[in-house]
């Protein structure tokens, strides 16, 4: 049988054979939503080498301790991370695509998993010559995985792509088109933002929202997911240890963009002067807890108390307030425009507004809306005073109510507004709150 098994992958692999580009269009998009709805927590993963060391019981146990609900490992690791309640992506650098007797292999551990494999980390920024390749491993695994695990693939950023010319001048593809053409040739049931932000200077990347737009337009536009990586590791010769606020500015940011998915770089890293690295979430010696490793903790305890809200919501509108809003983003609207269908004015500076809907709820007419505080720095914890901002609103008739999420447990409680109708929320440094406003009390 398991003979057979690979025969059948290996030829529906093959070009001509298997689904078409519609039909797999299709999977893909079903795929994620499938695979979405299936999750208990929402997805928080950190870029780990597992692979390069034997990870032991009781380091999977700090890593689910941290509020992570998946990892990348070697089969060999499976049950030590399984045993932590850990589920389980697998592939890593074995580079499945270009071994479909390999992909066999796996998908048919995948199949037998009970679910606890939960996907197949593909490839790490491929550029356009591995996309046929791909490609085929991927329709394979929606052919013939059982378990609903899906393909994840992370992609380079913009600033990687655009700043070598080497890369535009083969491909002939701007980095719209190169994830355009990444999107309809390799049919992914998610995409992966891997763009770091925090800058070793005290400065951030200018390129960090445009890359976010890029993603959810192309996420939106196939109805696909969308997660973020998120910089949780210095790299002296080009990025800054993040602070408390640099964290949460970066993870609040993605989930106003809508991802549905947070992936943290880095776990455990030797540290090497070479390319500048110092440490991960853990120390590379002991596998102990680092500084970093108990901000990350907390603000994933954030996130889970409202990530059962966030896996239903659907992005409709992102907007920037201020005088200067980021190249390629909206300025949130006029009063009067209708931009917005969820606020009707918004005063404040260095804010995100996200406005969502329920997408796995058609009878829910209530408005989601995140808004973040993007006022963040080096060294500077989100509860530094002079990080806090206040954002005044008034919800677009007929919201007669609003509620907020409570971020500690995920409770959602009444906010007051004045005799105007207008509500004020202040939040630290970094930070982001989600609320629903609703037309019935």
């Amino acid at each position: 049988m398991r003979v057979l098994f690979i025969i059948i992958m290996a030829l529906a692999s093959l070009p001509g054979v298997g689904m078409s580009n519609t039909s797999v269009d299709q999977t893909a998009s079903r795929r994620w939503h499938e695979w979405l709805k299936s999750r208990t927590q929402y997805p928080i993963a950190v870029w780990a080498y597992f692979g390069k060391y034997e990870g032991s019981k009781e380091e999977y146990q700090t890593y689910a301790d941290a509020n992570l609900t998946f990892v990348s490992v070697p089969i060999s690791q499976y049950q030590n991370a399984v045993s932590a309640g850990l589920d389980v992506l697998i592939g890593g650098w074995e580079k499945l695509h270009l071994s479909p007797n390999l992909l066999g292999e796996r998908i048919e551990f995948s199949s037998n998993s009970k679910g606890r494999v939960i996907g197949y980390q593909l490839m790490d920024e491929p550029e356009p010559d591995s996309f046929d390749a791909l490609s085929k491993a991927v329709k394979t695994i929606y052919e013939s995985d059982r378990s609903g695990a899906i393909p994840i693939i992370d992609m380079l950023p913009n600033w990687a792509w655009e700043r070598n010319s080497r890369r535009t001048e083969r491909y002939g593809y701007h980095y719209d088109d190169f994830i355009d053409t990444f999107v309809r040739k390799v049919h992914p049931p998610v995409l992966l933002n891997c763009h770091y932000a925090p800058l070793a200077d005290g400065s951030d990347r200018p390129e960090y929202y445009s890359n976010l737009e890029t993603f959810r337009d192309h996420a939106l536009r196939n109805d696909i997911g969308l997660m973020a990586f998120v910089l949780a590791t210095e790299i002296t010769k080009q990025y800054r240890r993040p602070s408390d606020s640099d964290l949460r500015w970066q993870v609040y940011s993605a989930l106003a963009y809508g991802a549905q998915g947070i992936w943290y770089w880095n776990w455990r890293i030797k540290p090497d002067t070479k390319y500048g690295f110092t440490e991960g979430l853990v120390l590379h010696d002991t596998g102990e807890p680092a500084n970093g490793y108990h901000l990350v903790r907390a603000i994933n305890a954030e996130v889970q108390a409202i990530g059962g809200v966030l896996m239903r919501l659907q992005s409709r509108h992102v907007f920037h307030t201020g005088d200067s809003i980021p190249p390629a983003t909206m300025r949130f609207p006029t009063e009067g425009d209708s931009g917005s269908s969820a606020v009707s004015r918004f005063v404040g500076d260095q804010f995100i507004v996200g406005e969502f809907r329920n997408q796995d709820d058609a009878r829910d007419e209530d408005a989601y809306v995140m808004i973040v505080n993007k006022k963040h720095g080096m060294n500077k914890a989100s509860t530094d005073p002079d990080l806090a901002a206040t954002a005044v609103f008034k919800p677009c008739r007929p919201f007669k109510y609003v509620y907020g999420y409570n971020r500690r447990d995920g409770r959602l409680c009444l906010l007051k507004s004045d005799e105007g109708g207008h509500y004020s929320v202040t939040l630290g440094g970094g930070q982001g709150m989600l609320l629903r406003f609703s037309k019935r009390g």
